[in-house]
């Protein structure tokens, strides 16, 4: 039985097969090359939700204009 890992990868392989050539692919791979880029460059940050730590993710209770 073959690693997860390497299921991915051999996934992912297949799918770009798939998709290359076409001119949106194209595009969406040179605009997160661009990203990337740019993170490291420091010009902007690395997208995510950043409201909340790691650990307070999983906490389901709403607070509305509290202080």
């Amino acid at each position: 039985m073959e690693k997860i890992d390497k299921q991915i990868i051999k996934i992912i392989d297949d799918t770009e097969k798939d998709f290359k050539g076409e001119t949106n692919y194209e595009d969406l791979r040179e605009a997160s090359e661009i990203y990337k880029e740019m993170i490291k460059l420091g010009i902007i940050k690395k997208r995510g939700y950043s409201l909340l730590s790691i650990d307070q993710t999983n906490i389901k209770q709403p607070t509305f204009n509290s202080q």
